[in-house]
């Protein structure tokens, strides 16, 4: 993460783009997924620490190097998640999956997320 972002910062959907952008390890999973299709339905984002209990479990291909990546870095380290909502209220991961598995099984309470504007 380049910016010191602080908890109540407010990003327009851009900046969030450019965020993940730039965390991306992969450059083909803006080319081949609809993670900037995801992160344009809310037009603007607020850094929340969020409760890790409530995010949902990743549901997609886990990449076990990225994991071991993950690990050797500090926890304060870890990006923020960027989330949307599901229209029951509950969180909807737009992007972070491995982020939100590595907090899980390092049982981390609390994670930063860019969460979407209703």
């Amino acid at each position: 993460m380049d910016k010191p972002y602080i908890v109540g910062t407010i990003l327009t959907n851009d900046e969030v783009i450019e965020f993940a952008e730039s965390i991306h390890y992969n450059k083909k999973d803006f080319e081949e997924g609809d993670i900037v299709d995801r992160i344009e339905r809310f037009s603007t984002y607020e850094l929340r620490e969020i409760s890790v209990k409530d995010l949902e479990d990743p549901c997609h291909y886990i990449d076990e190097d990225l994991i071991k990546k993950y690990k050797q870095k500090n926890i304060n380290e870890i990006p923020p998640i960027i989330l949307g909502y599901y229209h029951n209220g509950s969180f909807m991961t737009i992007d972070g999956g491995h982020r939100t598995a590595i907090l899980k099984e390092l049982h981390i309470e609390k994670a930063l997320a860019f969460v979407g504007i209703k």
